[in-house]
């Protein structure tokens, strides 16, 4: 199961939710996402690709509808404050809530997309399959050439472009020259 308190970002928690729904049920969609959530489409699709953010009601509301527990809708919340507050001292605030969190939790952890990377063998694929010759830079394309789901390539890719080990030239992915040991 996803966990809240493994993510410095409550999109690309939200976006691991998802994906751990459409894994689960290959039917599964983002319109069915929202409808779980009870917010629009549209509306999500806008959180998740940053172009709006969330109130501070509206991810209490978020964070009962995902059944989180008190403290994991504590984390969640803070999260987004962090994210989307709008005076410098409530983000201040959510952010050092979120490094005391972190710190409680007695353990080290790594950046859970440089994990999903090292264990989801398509990511490693999607970047030598941007070296074969009539590569295409569509999700669609890669997703039938690598027998996964579109939507696992989208994220994939964007996970892969955040960590820099993939870049956007105009239309067209590049593979960078960032070494991965």
């Amino acid at each position: 199961m996803t966990q809240v308190t493994n993510y410095q970002d409550y999109r690309v928690y939200l976006k691991g939710v998802l994906e751990q729904r459409l894994r689960d049920n290959a039917r599964y969609s983002l319109r069915a996402f929202a409808r779980d959530l009870q917010v629009t489409p549209a509306r999500l699709s806008e959180i998740l690709n940053r172009k709006k953010g969330l109130s501070l009601e509206a991810a209490t509301l978020m964070a009962k509808r995902l059944s989180l527990s008190e403290q994991e809708t504590r984390f969640f919340c803070d999260l987004v404050q962090m994210a989307d507050a709008r005076s410098a001292s409530a983000k201040k605030v959510a952010e050092i809530r979120i490094d005391r969190e972190i710190q409680s939790q007695n353990f080290n952890t790594i950046q859970l997309d440089v994990f999903k990377v090292i264990s989801d063998w398509h990511h490693f694929a999607i970047l030598e399959l941007t070296l074969v010759d009539g590569f295409r830079s569509d999700s669609a394309w890669i997703a039938k050439k690598l027998g996964i789901s579109a939507h696992e390539v989208k994220a994939a890719i964007d996970r892969l472009v955040t960590l820099e080990l993939l870049e956007l030239k105009g239309k067209r992915l590049v593979k960078t020259d960032m070494k991965i040991t």
